[in-house]
């Protein structure tokens, strides 16, 4: 894109530069100082007007493969906003699996996302968006969110709860992650696309669950850079 921004200015600069010539030869002088006015207005548009460009991308997902067709639930860390209530991120969650369905329930160790089925689950969720400005207000991000059913942190990392039932005896494998990123970056019209400043965070997790009950697993914490 900035490259082809440069192509654009030099070229419009070049061909009123030739006729800016052109206009000299014929003693039409007059002409030329309106074209030197052009070409003072478009270097001043594209070298001094500043803009701001904002993104943010939100995940929220879950994937469940168990070794067995029979049915099985787990209660998950679900996302929040800072009143502690569902976060939108949670609105429009996609399910996808055979049998497959979630709630948001209460729990003993707060509130819960509840899933429950037979064979491979996955569960996605997002919150994207962008915008460029150049007049105006610029784009508000999302209120960030957090895990439900937190219980402590220890090195970098931090544990939530999880219940786990199945119909009989099998294992699951899980895979969770929730990430968060924000990016904004300035600029002038000449100089897209500007250089990003990211900031932001993921938590993920894979785990293989056998026994039925309550359990803590640990999420890590990367900063994105």
């Amino acid at each position: 894109m900035q490259g082809i921004m440069w192509i654009v200015y030099f070229f419009l600069i070049l061909i009123l530069m030739v006729l800016s010539l052109d206009l000299v030869k014929k003693h039409k002088r007059k002409y030329v100082s309106v074209i030197v006015v052009i070409i003072i207005v478009i270097s001043g548009i594209m070298f001094g007007i500043a803009g701001e460009n904002r993104n943010y991308e939100y995940y929220y997902l879950i994937e469940l493969s168990p070794n067995d067709l029979s049915e099985y639930e787990l209660y998950f860390p679900m996302a929040l906003n800072a009143g502690n209530q569902p976060h939108e991120i949670m609105d429009d969650l996609n399910v996808e699996g055979k049998n497959a369905n979630t709630q948001i329930i209460d729990t003993e160790h707060g509130k819960a996302l509840r899933v429950f089925g037979t064979g491979d689950i996955h569960i996605y969720g997002d919150v994207v968006g962008g915008k460029t400005t150049f007049y105006g207000d610029p784009l508000e991000y999302p209120p960030i969110f957090h895990l439900s059913m937190y219980s402590h942190s220890n090195t970098g990392v931090d544990y939530h709860w999880i219940y786990y039932n199945n119909s009989k005896r099998f294992a699951v494998d899980i895979t969770i992650s929730a990430t968060i990123k924000q990016s904004e970056s300035e600029g002038r019209i000449i100089s897209m696309p500007w250089i990003e400043s990211s900031q932001g965070s993921i938590s993920d997790n894979e785990y293989t669950q056998l026994e039925t009950g309550w359990f803590l697993i640990g999420f890590k914490q990367k900063d994105i850079t």
